[in-house]
């Protein structure tokens, strides 16, 4: 059952909309007012891309998107980092601070050992 795809010249290209279109239409829909399916017709596009411009676009997505920002902004020197490269920083440093503390408190114990004088030693 293999299916041939058509050469470009006969497939429809997607509609291309500007970045204010978008919004204006996220907007739209925050407001509260229309259905997705029903704002999509008016709009004259598909449910499915006013639902993937409402992530990209919404309100939600600003927030997201500013808090990627405020992180970016913590790490000079870094370039722009996600959270999930903080995450995975923190982490590593934790899992090292972990093994750090128990390489101290051995060499502690060691030192003790070492430290304590044995009655067989002065004579």
């Amino acid at each position: 059952m293999n299916r041939r795809i058509e050469p470009t010249e006969n497939r429809v290209r997607p509609a291309q909309y500007d970045a204010a279109f978008r919004e204006q239409a996220v907007s739209l829909l925050e407001e509260g007012t229309r259905s997705i399916t029903a704002l999509a017709r008016e709009l004259g596009i598909s449910h499915k891309t006013l639902r993937n411009w409402r992530q990209r676009y919404g309100a939600a997505a600003a927030g997201a998107r500013s808090v990627q920002t405020s992180l970016r902004v913590c790490a000079p020197g870094e370039g722009a980092r996600g959270p999930v490269a903080l995450a995975a920083d923190n982490a590593r440093l934790q899992a090292e601070l972990r093994h750090v503390t128990i390489q101290r408190d051995i060499l502690k114990k060691a030192l003790a050992i070492v430290g304590q004088t044995s009655p067989t030693a002065t004579r």
